[in-house]
């Protein structure tokens, strides 16, 4: 009778122990019951997260320079011109990889010409098939990474910092580089490359580090384009 008692547990504890097996080796295999929907969650795009509330992340300005110097952007930029924003349109930009469609922001500038300062964009070319740099002329078009996109009645936001200054109605000098990939000019050392023309014709960087304020002080439109004149 002891034997058939002690067979009875030690077979008991076998089961145990193979379905404890068969239930690890299925957790492992297919993982828990909530980590499909966590998975499912981490590969959302911003503009499917933009369909349910709003979202806000932080973008690349474009420059990995902490501070650029007057003479870099004069000798870094292709084009240099003196120009009011017209208008801006931001939107998901799907000239990519397919991989990044619903991810990318981009914004756009309409940009009235008001002077040329400087122009040696058809000094080296595109590659062949690709798009070759506009005239500066108005209306003339500046991209840059991030902006804001009405989804669903939610706000999908890629946040650029500085970017935010930059408005219809404003007056600049874009210090730019042509881009193939956005068919636009694009601002040399990301928001370094904006600096603001009041109306007395002084100039503002928008970036407002001690450093960018100390290049720009005492320097008047006419005085800058005497200085970018120069070889």
């Amino acid at each position: 009778m002891k034997k058939k008692v002690m067979s009875s547990m030690t077979l008991l504890t076998v089961l145990a122990v193979t379905v404890g097996a068969l239930a690890v080796s299925l957790v492992q295999r297919h993982g828990s019951a909530k980590s499909p929907n966590v998975s499912q969650a981490q590969q959302k795009k911003l503009r499917e997260l933009a369909m349910q509330r709003d979202v806000e992340v932080e973008g690349n300005s474009g420059s990995d320079l902490a501070f650029t110097t007057l003479a870099s952007l004069k000798s870094g930029s292709k084009a240099i011109v003196y120009g009011r924003i017209m208008d801006s349109k931001s939107f998901f930009d799907e000239s990519g990889q397919p991989a990044e469609y619903g991810e990318v922001i981009t914004t756009e500038y309409t940009v009235e010409v008001l002077r040329v300062l400087k122009d040696t964009t058809l000094e080296s070319m595109p590659s062949p098939g690709k798009a070759v740099p506009a005239p500066l002329t108005t209306p003339l078009k500046i991209a840059r990474n991030g902006g804001v996109v009405n989804v669903n009645g939610h706000r999908a936001a890629v946040k650029v910092k500085g970017f935010e200054a930059l408005g219809p109605g404003k007056q600049y000098v874009f210090f730019m580089n042509w881009s193939p990939d956005y068919k636009a000019y694009v601002l040399t050392s990301g928001i370094f490359g904006a600096v603001m023309v009041n109306g007395d014709l002084s100039l503002k960087p928008v970036d407002s580090s001690d450093e960018m304020k100390s290049e720009f002080r005492g320097i008047d439109l006419d005085s800058l384009a005497n200085e970018i004149s120069r070889p």
